[in-house]
């Protein structure tokens, strides 16, 4: 008889195993895939930064909608920038807390690039009044200023971001601000700084609240009482003086502010 067929392959021989990565070429893709962190990490950041910046303008567009509300329940005073820290009977809330009821959501106040803090802005205590609401005090006319006072209501800082500077004798545009801080209050404008004058009452000399550049380029974002925002370099807010063109907090009768 003839002998059965065979294919020529061996049922015994092993089958061929197949190479794997060697470890040049794992440590060349570990390099590759670095590199491509490394380029598309500014882009995030840059992204993220730019999302946090927008939803910062939307909380200040929605505190203007509060502001406005309250004002006109109110009969045209503005809400005072308050003393939570001081002792009864000077004490009074916190402007956040004199909006909250109009706001409806209490987070709008905290700024989505600082969300350790409570309070991410302040309020311009120039023109919005002290610490008393309806009177009763020794401070700026005893009582809050009036909406109608308010001359130049595009061109005048209402609110800002705000924070406790921990760097406070550097230039406005690199100033740092505390991760720690739980109220900012109000923002620190300088006054009485009239050309020829002394300077003797420039708050932030002493105060460490400051308007801060805690955006992209360098910027804080402000609201104005025309309820526009806009984000504004940090030596722009403080380093004018009062009765200059380009001064955005003494409310002034001059042309309105240019918005980008």
């Amino acid at each position: 008889m003839r002998p059965a067929c065979h294919s020529g392959v061996s049922r015994d021989r092993a089958p061929a195993v197949q190479p794997g990565f060697t470890l040049v070429e794992l440590l060349v893709v570990i390099a590759v895939m670095a590199i491509l962190a490394a380029l598309l990490l500014p882009t995030i950041g840059g992204a993220m930064k730019s999302a946090n910046s927008a939803n910062c303008k939307s909380n200040l567009r929605q505190i203007a909608t509060a502001f406005v509300l309250y004002y006109k329940q109110y009969k045209g005073l503005m809400p005072p920038s308050g003393s939570p820290s001081a002792k009864p009977p000077n004490r009074f809330p916190h402007w956040c807390k004199n909006l909250e009821p109009f706001a409806g959501n209490p987070e709008i106040f905290r700024c989505p690039s600082k969300k350790r803090a409570r309070y991410g802005y302040g309020l311009n205590h120039m023109w919005c009044g002290p610490d008393h609401i309806f009177g009763g005090g020794t401070a700026m006319n005893n009582r809050s200023k009036e909406f109608d006072m308010i001359v130049n209501p595009s061109g005048t800082v209402i609110i800002c971001d705000t924070g406790v500077v921990t760097n406070k004798d550097a230039e406005p545009d690199v100033w740092l601000e505390s991760d720690a801080s739980n109220e900012n209050g109000c923002c620190r404008f300088p006054y009485d700084n009239r050309p020829g004058d002394d300077c003797k009452f420039i708050y932030w000399v002493s105060d460490p609240r400051r308007p801060v550049p805690r955006h992209m380029s360098r910027k804080a974002n402000c609201m104005f009482f025309d309820g526009h925002v806009e984000g504004i370099v940090a030596r722009d807010i403080v380093d004018d003086m009062w009765d200059e063109p380009n001064c955005i907090y003494d409310n002034d009768r001059m042309p309105p502010r240019k918005v980008y």
